[in-house]
């Protein structure tokens, strides 16, 4: 039955796919074993506005992992080393190999400099290591944030959420 509201449903979720565009613009995929780790991080004040980064999705092993990222984008990927599935080492090389994210971070409880080492050689963008804080989190996003250009791309969206706020949603306005 054509009606009112089933004429804007496509504008409401136009709006709402647009919103989610400017207002968290880069999507997290956390992998971890350790559970608490894992928690701590998500718990972290530097998600959604407080950073415009958002954890989209958490997988527990690296097979997991890997068939997450190759189904939908991801701007940062970070990745606890000793995983099961596929160890963390093997998801960068997977990863970075097939280019589905440039941005992968290798965790390890432990610093290993060999792990650090084979990080580097597969294209990791940083390694962190015990304590994990709010102050290193920030230092990638940053990184991440001056070597993209996601930000020039928000403001044609921008304009266009603004067309639909001034026009109550009606686009034929």
């Amino acid at each position: 039955m054509y009606n009112a509201v089933t004429r804007f449903m496509p504008y409401t979720y136009l709006y709402t796919t647009l919103k989610q565009i400017v207002y968290c613009l880069y999507k997290a995929l956390l992998v971890f074993k350790d559970e608490n780790i894992c928690e701590k991080i998500k718990r972290m004040n530097i998600w959604g506005e407080n950073s415009e980064f958002e954890i989209s999705a958490v997988a527990k092993d690296g097979t997991t992992a890997y068939d997450e990222v190759k189904k939908q984008h991801y701007d940062l990927v970070v990745t606890q080393t000793d995983i099961d599935g596929m160890d963390g080492l093997q998801l960068l090389r997977h990863i970075r190999g097939e280019r589905l994210c440039s941005c992968v971070v290798l965790f390890s409880s432990e610093p290993n400099f060999e792990n650090a080492r084979q990080g580097i050689i597969y294209g990791a963008f940083d390694y962190l290591t015990e304590p994990l804080t709010e102050k290193s989190f920030c230092s990638i996003f940053d990184r991440i944030e001056n070597r993209t250009d996601k930000k020039e791309e928000v403001y044609h969206f921008e304009e266009i959420l603004s067309c639909i706020e001034q026009h109550g949603g009606n686009l034929e306005k």
